[in-house]
């Protein structure tokens, strides 16, 4: 099934949910307001289904953090939508859903960008994701600072389920075990 096909009935779904919701609060049927529970209950479970649970990535956020040393962890950032834009230089409008932290770069790199892309971007977000990437190389070619070139030529943009993900830290494959749990693999 396409990914437009996927986004209309999802709409469609959550378009019957909203409707029908009024409807059943109005009935004097017992049985009709536990539809109307396990609708709603249906809802959470198409939006747990497509999207990262927002508690437990910051869970997750904070054992990949925690071993970074403190120096380099007061150089992490989480961007804002103006600095994913000209800083980062990707496209706002192609992102769904991101869980992004860069570094400054002066103490060592620890990025991490978790991007579920909007509908029929993924390929311009994992080619944005490849040129940040390669920019980070460029960077540390001129200032290798604490293992940044080797981490930013070995990193890789990788699909995993409904994300994209880059990880450019130095133990990328425990980051990875870590996301991998968390991250919805419904389309």
């Amino acid at each position: 099934m396409d990914r437009k096909r996927i986004k209309a009935a999802l709409l469609a779904a959550l378009m019957t949910l909203f409707l029908a919701a009024p409807l059943a609060g109005c009935s004097s049927k017992p049985e009709e307001g536990v539809s109307q529970s396990s609708a709603s209950s249906q809802g959470t479970d198409l939006f747990e289904e497509y999207y990262i649970d927002p508690s437990a990535m910051d869970k997750v956020l904070e054992e990949i953090y925690e071993e970074v040393p403190d120096l380099l962890m007061e150089s992490i950032s989480e961007p804002t939508e103006e600095e994913i834009e000209e800083v980062l230089k990707l496209t706002p409008s192609t992102i769904d859903d991101a869980y992004i932290r860069y570094s400054s770069g002066s103490f060592g790199l620890a990025d991490l960008y978790v991007i579920k892309p909007a509908s029929d971007s993924i390929y311009e977000v994992k080619r944005e994701l490849e040129d940040l990437r390669l920019r980070r190389v460029q960077e540390f070619e001129q200032y290798d600072v604490y293992d940044a070139l080797t981490i930013a030529q070995n990193a890789e943009v990788e699909e995993v389920g409904n994300y994209v993900v880059l990880i450019m830290m130095s133990d990328s494959d425990r980051v990875m075990e870590l996301l991998r749990p968390i991250i919805p693999t419904g389309f």
